[in-house]
């Protein structure tokens, strides 16, 4: 195996003249790989040609039908709506002018811009969800001092002055509560 790569490499980097090639001793895979190599020169000859051609035709330098030809269709070939097809579905890409390409930008950035916002809004009402939450927490520590059995004033418990106060003047519950405390006969001693 190491032979077999000795000899390609040798075969790639030497360059074998026609009477090596010719004389029945030269191994095949010798002279399939000057072949090979022959080939490759030829083809980016022709390539490096064709490329010169199109680039000096194309500052109208010379006045070749075939160059011309030769760039119209391979404009119209680009051109075509199912060669762009299978362009994009052997690539993996979306080929698009630069309006559209604009206008997604624009979308994206507006979108971004937007995200942004709705961030800063969510952490303001983030921030004031903290805040009731507390005020919440105050509110229910404050209400668990409430004593039911305890008397308001003359003769009258804390829980009739908040049944009292909800149906006269409808206020709920909680708010009730809070009045009768405020004389601070409703609160609870132990608490």
């Amino acid at each position: 195996m190491a032979l077999l790569r000795r000899k390609i490499a040798t075969a790639i980097i030497t360059d074998i003249d026609d009477e090596t090639l010719q004389r029945e001793d030269t191994e095949t895979i010798l002279i399939v790989i000057t072949l090979i190599k022959e080939a490759l020169y030829g083809i980016l000859i022709a390539f490096a040609v064709l490329s010169l051609a199109l680039f000096i035709d194309c500052h109208f330098l010379l006045k070749l039908p075939m160059v011309h030809n030769f760039r119209r269709a391979t404009m119209s070939l680009v051109n075509d709506r199912d060669t762009m097809i299978n362009m994009e579905e052997g690539s993996g890409l979306k080929f698009m002018n630069m309006d559209q390409y604009n206008l997604m930008v624009h979308e994206i950035n507006s979108v971004t811009k937007k995200k942004a916002f709705a961030k800063s809004l969510l952490e303001e009402s983030s921030a004031d969800i903290e805040k009731m939450d507390a005020d919440m927490n105050q509110y229910r520590q404050e209400l668990e001092k409430f004593c039911p059995p305890c008397l308001w004033s003359k003769g009258q418990s804390c829980s009739g002055r908040v049944k009292f106060l909800r149906n006269q003047y409808g206020v709920p519950r909680h708010i009730a509560k809070l009045s009768a405390m405020s004389q601070g006969s409703c609160r609870n001693p132990a608490m």
